[in-house]
């Protein structure tokens, strides 16, 4: 039976295994999709304001120089100066956080791949302890049987009544 002990005592390990890995999983996806969001984020960030530069560089320019109002075309100018470095930044940063994220990506496979390893793990001591019954079971089952057939032997030669 002590081997038995040892065996619970490691299904037991392996349970706790189990967990860890599953809340590690969870903690994993959790960043994943925070990561996720940042990027949606970003990418709708710098949208707009390429928008904004476009709508600049198209009609309000054209409107400035059609009414040859110097100081709105230098206005413009200016402005669209600015939102070209902001939208640089923005490319810059969300380069950043698309790397962060597939590096997630990566931590996630991890994750389920360790999620995996420890559920067959469990399973593998499961089944030992299972063979371990079933050997008991039956190794119990043919002690009864030996006894039985002594027993019965013992009566048909008239030594046990």
């Amino acid at each position: 039976m002590h081997g038995a002990d040892k065996l619970e005592t490691l299904l037991r390990a392996r349970e706790v295994a189990v967990e860890d890995a599953t809340r590690n999983l969870r903690k994993v996806e959790s960043v994943l999709e925070a990561r996720r969001q940042k990027c949606e984020e970003l990418g709708k960030k710098k949208s707009r304001l390429l928008a904004q530069l476009n709508e600049l560089r198209g009609s309000a320019r054209f409107d400035a120089l059609r009414v040859g109002n110097v100081n709105m075309v230098a206005s413009v100018t200016h402005y669209v100066k600015r939102l070209v470095q902001q939208v640089s930044g923005i490319e810059g940063l969300l380069a950043e956080r698309q790397e962060e994220y597939r590096r997630a990506q990566e931590h996630l496979a991890m994750a389920h791949e360790d999620l995996v390893q420890a559920r067959v793990e469990k399973g593998k001591v499961e089944k030992l302890i299972s063979n371990r019954r079933q050997s008991e079971y039956l190794a119990e089952e043919a002690r009864e049987e030996t006894l039985l057939d002594e027993v019965n032997s013992a009566r048909a030669r008239g030594t046990v009544k």
